[in-house]
């Protein structure tokens, strides 16, 4: 079924249930497992949002608008900021000069069709936000509807790219549009424009090719840990959540549930790169020897780092290239509080969304904060 008003409540009310269960277990293990890492990071800062959840702001400055569990965001080479505001069923906008509007939503769940100003289409808990190359267009993971969006960033129009509406899987090898997803929560693009979804209850990443052709590339559908070393569409997820691609082709996944991120090189091979599986505190020393907790979202930047939105240990990871993994922002148990000190100070309270944004700034969504912060260079 199509998102109603009512399901979508429901999709905000169990994140926010869950968001809160894994807070409460992440706290219980800090009592008895300190973290200890190399530090690094930048000064950090509020770009969007007061820490009240809500609705509120448009047309004024950002930080002084109301944001409801943020999460995935994106950039375009003008330097303008996009944020998938869960809570309110919106996608919003935030120029270089700091003001904030709405380009997507009515702020009601559900789905009232396509072809028709994005301000006027009603989205359902929208989950993760990314720019084509061009600046052209706004992709956008409509989670609760079953599909992905597009929004023309020139007409402002939307449209489905992938997705019927009904939860299911089917369509490889045919058009995406005739194709079914469940709850699908990641988007990200490569170079040449083509478009990888984690499709989290499908246990899979499906590819959207140039041509609009969907095909499964990572995942058996099958709900576990398994296939490392091997092919990745004979690999096992558990709830794959979200997805990045390096300017080399690799495939970058949160595998979520699993509480590790793996990796799909150029050939179709998947290796964990991070993560035991464990749900301990993060320790240092080679990453897939240590836990992280429920990644959430994940950034490659140029010299193919990778940053991690790590929601359950409340920080910001980076994996360098020879596997060491480090601290961002973030000192491991929830809170608000750093801003204009250095990030691996701050509390940070479930981060959900990460990009890389111009200048090296790395922007994130402090979701149970609701807000969003940047770290700068």
């Amino acid at each position: 079924m199509l998102a109603t008003t009512a399901n979508g409540r429901k999709l905000v009310r169990r994140w926010h249930i869950w968001a809160s269960t894994i807070t409460m277990v992440a706290l219980a293990l800090l009592m008895v497992t300190p973290l200890s890492f190399t530090q690094t990071g930048g000064t950090i800062t509020t770009v969007a949002g007061t820490g009240v959840c809500g609705f509120s702001g448009d047309g004024g400055s950002a930080t002084q608008a109301q944001l409801k569990g943020p999460a995935g965001l994106a950039t375009d080479g003008m330097g303008n900021l996009y944020i998938a505001d869960l809570g309110n069923h919106v996608i919003r906008k935030v120029t270089p000069f700091g003001t904030i509007t709405t380009i997507a939503g009515t702020g009601a769940p559900g789905y009232n069709g396509d072809d028709k100003p994005a301000t006027n289409a009603q989205l359902a808990a929208p989950t993760d936000v990314a720019v084509d190359p061009l600046g052209q267009s706004l992709y956008i993971a409509d989670n609760g509807n079953h599909r992905i969006r597009r929004v023309d960033l020139t007409t402002g129009i939307i449209t489905t790219v992938a997705g019927t509406g009904q939860q299911g899987f089917s369509g490889d090898g045919g058009p995406a549009t005739e194709a079914t997803l469940s709850y699908p929560s990641g988007v990200a693009l490569d170079a040449l424009g083509n478009l990888y979804i984690a499709d989290s209850q499908n246990h899979r990443i499906r590819k959207v090719d140039v041509n609009g052709i969907i095909t499964t590339v990572a995942g058996n559908g099958a709900r576990g840990f398994s296939g490392d070393n091997g092919p990745a569409t004979a690999a096992s997820f558990k709830e794959p959540v979200a997805v990045a691609v390096s300017s080399t082709g690799f495939l970058f996944v949160a595998d979520t549930a699993d509480h590790r991120v793996r990796r799909v090189d150029p050939s179709g091979t998947i290796t964990t790169v991070a993560g035991n599986g464990t749900f301990t505190a993060p320790h240092p020393g080679p990453a897939t020897q240590s836990s992280i907790r429920w990644p959430q979202a994940l950034a490659v930047d140029a010299l193919g780092n990778l940053y991690i939105a790590d929601f359950g240990s409340h920080m910001i990871l980076r994996l360098n290239p020879d596997g060491e993994l480090s601290v961002v922002a973030g000192v491991g148990f929830p809170g608000f509080g750093g801003d204009g000190g250095p990030a691996s100070q701050a509390t940070l309270n479930g981060p959900s969304g990460i990009v890389m944004g111009p200048f090296g700034n790395l922007f994130f969504s402090d979701s149970l904060n609701c807000r969003v912060r940047r770290i700068g260079a």
